[in-house]
């Protein structure tokens, strides 16, 4: 089982396939695995070296709970020192929701090692939830213990996996996007963006779009259907636009 570490913590990834690399990173309380599915798997790795990452507090990656690890800058870290790992330079990134905007920091602390990105999910200007603005820490705890966020019994188990802790500084930290428009926009390689049609953030999505003159895909569902039952449909897409063929 592979890891990387970066600052001590250990984070676990799965590569799959050959050629150019390309990152896929799931969203908020889910995990490299939910997104590696066999079906998935075998439908794109002829054409990518796939990289699954499980960002801190996720999955197999380690559960830290010092806040100060959870920032953009420091998981920008993580993925960075997953690529280091690997000997990669360069790679392709998709991320949906808290993986869009983890994409955001890439663009902002390593725009280098960006050689595509694909924003999904994500509204890069604010919080990926508006269902949690004006909530304290302890109302959204408990809204996230009501399952809000989970599309599948499954993920919903694996929260009482996680500590507190590291759920809080995930919700937290993902409410910082300042800068994030500015990095995108400044990014000398391909970006696009992707949302579900349902999706409470599919009119921001497509508005940041619109303002940074970039290709816009919407797909159907809402914010869980678009990555849970939809990837397979719309990523042939996707992977047309990292080739240079969208």
């Amino acid at each position: 089982m592979p890891f990387a570490t970066h600052e001590g913590d250990k984070i676990h990834y799965q590569v799959y396939g050959d050629g150019p690399p390309l990152i896929i990173h799931h969203g908020l309380f889910s995990s490299a695995a939910s997104l590696a599915y066999p079906q998935f798997v075998e439908a794109v790795s002829d054409a990518f070296q796939m990289i699954f990452i499980d960002s801190l507090g996720h999955g197999e990656s380690d559960m830290q709970e010092d806040p100060s690890h959870y920032t953009r800058a420091h998981r920008a870290g993580d993925i960075v020192a997953v690529l280091d790992d690997l000997g990669i330079d360069q790679a392709s990134y998709f991320g949906y929701s808290m993986g869009g905007w983890l994409g955001c920091a890439m663009a902002k602390y390593a725009p280098e090692r960006l050689a595509a990105l694909c924003i999904a999910g994500w509204p890069v200007e604010r919080p990926s939830h508006p269902e949690l603005e004006g909530m304290d820490a302890d109302e959204v705890w408990a809204t996230v213990k009501r399952g809000l966020f989970f599309t599948n019994q499954k993920e919903f188990s694996q929260l009482n996996e996680r500590t507190e802790q590291s759920v809080r500084n995930c919700l937290e930290a993902i409410a910082d996007n300042d800068g994030a428009l500015e990095a995108v926009a400044a990014l000398h390689c391909p970006v696009m963006m992707v949302c579900g049609e349902d999706d409470t953030m599919f009119e921001a999505a497509q508005a940041t779009a619109e303002k940074l003159k970039i290709p816009f895909l919407p797909v159907p569902g809402d914010h869980g259907q678009a990555i849970n039952q939809n990837l397979g449909f719309y990523f042939p897409q996707v992977a047309d636009f990292f080739l240079g063929e969208g």
